[in-house]
């Protein structure tokens, strides 16, 4: 007992616990409760799983456990060494050396001391190890050892039978499932035997062998081991897997009970079902397909279903299995073959050669890759990082290979069985009969073995699985229900004021003039006087604004018929907002609606309080009949303008443009769908309707023709009425609309945030080291002199993860606008800029103190650009000097273009960045697009070259050197080259290095094949590998001092010319293939 307590666990007990859950994550055990924690107990279980076997009964059993093991594992180099450690006795065992016998009598004594001194004790009785599904012979020894102990004086000793089943015990990551029997006490059972030792020991070895039979899948004739895998597949399972431990394997021994059984019981009938098996097997083999074949279960669209969703699936995850594929493809290659060449005949060994041989193999290989990338410049966390996340990705591609070769073989026999469509149905009609049968078998063996029932403690998982679909509805309703309420509580549109700023502004609605107080005003003639000149004001804006609206609706006519031209004259992905112009004109429509849209309100507004009036006092007084004309032509002509604005522009790309804010213009983001869901709201719709039955009612019908602006206002309400009826929706069809485009805008924002997550993280990621060389150089100098406001500029900083995603060696574009003297000569003062912001009174105050305030390092402002933070002011020494390539172009156009140029280019400062990279926007800015924007957008004299990449018009930066590369040798070339500065090429050796590690490793694999094929002696292979990996080891640790490399060493960057600025235009984003494609276009 004392000695239970003093004995440690050992670092090596947990590292080979840990590791062989790692290998075998689904590890179940059933009545692990039984084994006492305090006391001396003998642990006895089969045996088919080398040195995994007494690891796992170490996990079940939960305290520390020595164990027997035969004598000759002790003598291998290493794995003695390792068994001593883990607390294991050597048994010397008759069969395998005769003149050992004695010896094992001295390791049986040893193993009763152990007992004696109250500690556990674990014994594979059967004394070796198999693969099949049948318990060898049981020796006596276990018996020995316990009836040795109780001789001697020790009470209390259990020993307890455990049943070891695993699901596929060579495959990683497979399934084992650990029975633990009840406990027999020692004790009461030579009490049993009147104290007789010897007859006490034969009939507990007896006991012994029947209880680990119960406790595992066994058969009793293990040459019907081919029909129990044909059984598993073809018998249903008995019971919800879900629901019972370990339910695989929990089928696959209630089968191989079943085989016991009927060969007991009825053998003729048992073999008449196996021939019948036989038969299925061989016709289904005929077809090329295999007994557990899914062709064989499934047909017709669920099959399909099946497989689409298999390939979906693997497509889906094939990128991240793909790299935990490069990444262990070599240790992964050289563990196979060195545990292979120390496994026995069959697979009792392959799980233990393949954790002895992974762990320092891979071990070895993280720490050479991660010191490979230290050696390369990577950073500290881009390699921690690395090195965490390898594991699991090694764990994920191995699983996903499992599951493409097994969607493989489902499409192969697919493919053979399509042609054969009779045969498929004889097939299964076999397997219909044969099924048949088997739940005949079942339901008799059912009466003489009960189906086992859903394990109480393991119904979480039914609940689970339940619970996660009743609270997937409960979130889908809640979300409808969120959407409605957020449709009942929109904003009224034509009859909400903004009581604050900031909500007026949100809803696209500026503060307003408060309503006349009618009552006060018709109370004295004063006030009816001006009354009356307010609505002989607003009368006369009212018939103006008639006209205005009508060249309004003309002008959107005709942009929707030349836009729909021009779509059709080019190519399908072609969007007409992609040309400035174009944008610029649809935005110019959208700011006069939005004027008009204001007046209208201001009217409606200023005499809503008419409403409060009786009809009979509104026809009683011609004022407050003006009033309640003039606020209910100003209603429906607002309600029908802004229908027809919605319905006028209702193709997507418009509907995107109209959604852009103006902030020059004081237009907010949205406000197309804040116009389109104010026409939703029940609540404006029902204020048309009261409107409209006051005014064909009587006395307001009879007296309102006489007023004199009715005969112009009437025409406009009858026809604002014609439309509203015409276009109107059911409440219905409103709300089906605001929730589907309530799902859609919300699912837009939601990609877009995440698009930005990505796309900035991206942006800002380097995962290497690397000082730039331009700064400090003389190059730099020499640039900097040639700039000129206008210029636009290309840049390349090496190594940053956004190259990968762009095409082209060029990943960034700017625009150079000088300092204020610079922009000065052109006549760009701070009064002249700051017309380009419009409205947008915070960025036109704030602006120039930006502009003018130098950068955190001192720097004067002298560029813009878009980066992930948005449109900013950005000094040369930042933007152009910390990069590693730069190359300027000067737009060929006269001085007062380039002044325009810079004056828009300054109106886009503080603009977000657009994650989407999409040129028909102008709310939000790529890079390119605020050079391209700068310049007229396509549609000044500058023409750039945007195309089309994943459905989104945009200009990557390098196709402004195809552009300059294109035009060069014309007679106008529209880009000057002004200069190319460019760091020379870092001899990093590392393809040199890649071979020598490569050699190395082929060096190693070949010698491993020379020991497989001429040396037998499993100590002599050790030995041989121990020796390559010391013959390779060095290789590796001295490859350096070969090809030394200039990693850390900043070389100056130099001047180049035109030619060597078109040879770009063959490289790509990522810098390492870079370096690979200069060394062969050098070598060419």
């Amino acid at each position: 007992m004392s000695g239970e307590n003093t004995e440690s666990r050992g670092v090596l007990r947990r590292l080979a616990r840990g590791l062989v859950k790692f290998y075998y994550p689904r590890l179940e055990v059933s009545g692990g409760e039984k084994i006492s924690q305090e006391g001396p107990v003998l642990l006895c279980a089969n045996h088919s799983n080398s040195l995994v076997d007494p690891v796992l009964i170490g996990v079940t059993a939960g305290r520390p456990v020595r164990f027997m093991a035969k004598a000759p594992l002790f003598e291998m180099p290493v794995v003695g060494r390792v068994m001593y450690a883990l607390g294991m006795v050597p048994a010397y065992r008759g069969m395998d050396d005769k003149s050992q016998v004695r010896r094992n009598l001295q390791s049986l004594d040893t193993g009763a001391e152990t007992l004696m001194e109250g500690k556990a004790l674990g014994i594979f009785p059967e004394g070796k190890t198999t693969d099949q599904a049948h318990l060898e012979k049981v020796r006596s020894g276990a018996a020995r050892m316990a009836i040795k102990a109780y001789d001697e004086g020790t009470r209390g000793v259990h020993v307890v039978p455990l049943g070891i089943n695993y699901e596929c015990k060579d495959q990683f990551r497979s399934g084992v499932w650990i029975r633990v029997g009840d406990p027999i006490d020692v004790d009461s059972w030579v009490d049993r035997h009147d104290g007789d030792s010897r007859k006490a020991m034969r009939t507990l070895t007896e006991k012994l062998a029947d209880d680990i039979r119960d406790l595992i899948v066994h058969l009793n004739e293990p040459e019907w081991e081919p029909w129990l895998e044909d059984l598993e597949v073809l018998v249903p399972a008995v019971v919800d897997q879900a629901e019972v431990s370990a339910g695989s394997l929990l089928q696959r021994k209630r089968i191989a009970d079943a085989i016991n059984h009927f060969l007991e019981t009825d053998r003729e009938k048992a073999e008449g079902l196996a021939k019948e098996i036989t038969t299925y097997r061989e016709a289904v083999n005929s077809a090329g397909l295999r007994v557990g074949s899914p062709v064989l279960e499934q047909s017709g669209l669920p099959a399909v279903l099946r497989v689409c969703s298999t390939l979906l699936r693997l497509v889906l995850f094939s990128l991240p299995a793909m790299l935990g594929s490069l990444w262990h493809l070599i240790p992964f290659i050289a563990v196979r073959s060195i545990a292979s060449l120390l496994d026995q005949p069959g697979k009792v060994t392959v799980s233990t050669h393949r954790l002895v041989v992974g762990l320092p193999l891979y071990l070895s290989w993280y720490a050479a890759l991660g010191w490979l990338m230290l050696d390369q410049g990577f950073m500290n966390g881009v390699v921690l990082g690395t090195l965490v996340f390898m594991p699991f990705a090694g764990v994920f591609a191995l699983a996903f290979w499992r599951r493409a070769s097994s969607a493989a073989v489902v499409l192969w026999h697919q493919l053979l069985i399509s042609g054969r469509r009779g045969r498929l149905k004889e097939i299964r009609r076999l397997r219909s009969d044969l099924q048949g049968r088997l739940a005949e078998f079942a339901t008799t063996y059912a009466e003489v073995s009960p189906r086992p029932e859903p394990e109480p403690s393991l119904l979480w998982r039914r609940r689970v699985s339940d619970w996660t679909v009743f609270s997937s509805a409960i979130l889908l309703v809640l979300a409808a229900v969120f959407l409605l309420y957020i449709w009942f509580s929109q904003p009224a549109g034509i009859v909400e004021r903004a009581q604050q700023v900031d909500g007026g502004q949100a809803l696209g609605i500026k503060l307003l003039p408060p309503s006349l107080e009618l009552r006060e005003l018709m109370a004295t003639d004063t006030g009816k006087t001006r009354l009356e000149r307010q609505l002989d004001t607003d009368e006369e804006s009212m018939v103006q604004l008639l006209g205005d609206l009508s060249i309004l609706e003309k002008e959107a006519g005709s942009l929707t018929a030349d836009k729909e031209k021009a779509e059709k004259a080019h190519e399908a992905d072609w969007n007409w907002y992609q040309v400035q112009e174009n944008g610029d004109r649809v935005q110019g429509l959208l700011r006069r609606f939005y004027h008009y849209r204001e007046v209208l309100l201001v009217v409606f507004l200023r005499y809503e309080r008419v409403l409060r009036f009786s009809s009979e006092e509104i026809s009683d007084e011609e004022i407050l009949l003006r009033a309640f004309l003039i606020e209910y032509f100003a209603g429906a002509v607002l309600f029908e303008t802004s229908l027809k604005f919605i319905k006028g522009f209702n193709a997507n790309n418009t509907r995107a443009k109209l959604n852009e804010g103006i902030k020059e213009w004081g237009i907010p983001p949205g406000f197309y769908n804040f116009v389109r869901d104010g026409l939703r709201s029940p609540e404006n719709l029902a204020l048309f309707r009261e409107f409209e039955a006051l005014y064909h009612s009587s006395p307001i019908k009879d007296q309102v023709a006489g007023i004199a602006s009715h005969e112009q206002l009437g025409k406009a309400i009858g026809a604002a009425a014609e439309t509203i009826n015409k276009y109107s929706e059911s409440v219905s069809e409103r709300v089906a609309g605001l929730v589907r485009d309530e799902i859609k805008e919300k699912s837009k924002q939601i990609v877009y945030q995440a698009q930005k997550a990505i796309s900035s993280w991206i942006g800002d990621f380097k995962p290497i080291k690397a000082e730039s060389s331009i700064k400090g150089s003389s190059g730099f100098d020499v640039l900097e002199q040639k700039l000129e406001p206008g210029d636009i500029i290309l840049e390349r900083r090496n190594y940053y993860g956004s190259n990968a995603f762009l095409p082209g060696y060029w990943p960034h574009a700017a625009l150079y606008v000088g300092g204020v003297e610079d922009i000065g000569r052109l006549g760009l003062t701070e009064d002249v800029l700051r017309t380009g912001f419009g409205e947008d009174l915070k960025n036109k105050d704030t602006f120039w103190k930006e502009y003018t305030s130098p950068d955190p390092e001192g720097h004067e402002r002298k560029i813009i650009e878009a980066v992930s933070e948005g449109v900013i002011f950005s000094s040369v020494e930042h933007s152009i000097a910390e990069a590693d390539a730069v190359a300027v172009f000067r737009p060929q156009l006269a001085p007062g273009e380039i002044k325009e140029a810079i004056l828009r280019a300054f109106s886009y400062w503080k603009r977000p960045y657009d994650f989407e990279f999409d040129f028909t926007s102008t709310d939000k800015l790529v890079c390119t697009e605020v050079v391209y924007r700068a310049y007229g957008g396509n549609s000044g004299k500058l023409n750039f070259p945007v195309e089309t990449i994943m459905g989104r018009p945009t200009m990557p930066a390098v196709n402004l050197v195809r552009k300059f590369s294109k035009e060069r040798t014309s007679a106008a070339p529209q880009l000057e080259f002004i200069a190319f500065l460019e760091a020379p090429d870092k001899k990093l050796h590392f393809l040199s290095k890649m071979m020598i590690l490569a050699e190395a490793f082929g060096l190693f694999m070949l010698g491993l094949a020379v020991c497989r094929f001429a040396v037998k002696s499993i100590r002599l292979r050790l030995i041989i590998v121990a020796i390559m990996v010391g013959l390779t080891v060095p290789a590796v640790f001295y490859y350096r001092k070969i090809l030394p490399g200039e990693d850390g060493e900043v070389v100056e960057a130099t001047l180049k010319s035109p030619e060597d600025l078109e040879e770009t235009l063959k490289l790509k984003g990522l810098t390492w293939w870079n370096y690979y494609k200069k060394w062969q276009l050098k070598k060419n």
